[in-house]
């Protein structure tokens, strides 16, 4: 298991480049490869993004309890073996 940091001065673009490695934002150029292979279809951004992670800089996803957030994000990935 890998994790990576990303860290820099406000209005560095940190945020951005997260949001559009998670396919939250829509790059506008360039290209996105994961494991040399690019990520340019509905089944190959499914098989990326279940190896992504982010943690934002607010501490809740919903108005509710830490366990019920990431318990949220394991339903979301059709997860509910708790491994």
């Amino acid at each position: 298991m890998r994790f990576l940091t990303l860290i820099g001065p406000n209005g560095s673009g940190k945020s951005t480049l997260m949001l559009t490695l998670a396919s939250l934002l829509k790059a506008h150029q360039g290209a996105l490869l994961f494991r040399g292979k690019a990520v340019d279809s509905a089944s190959a951004r499914a098989a990326y993004r279940k190896n992504l992670a982010m943690v934002f800089q607010e501490p809740l996803l919903f108005d509710t309890t830490v366990f019920e957030n990431v318990a949220a994000g394991l339903k979301i990935r059709e997860r509910t073996d708790r491994t």
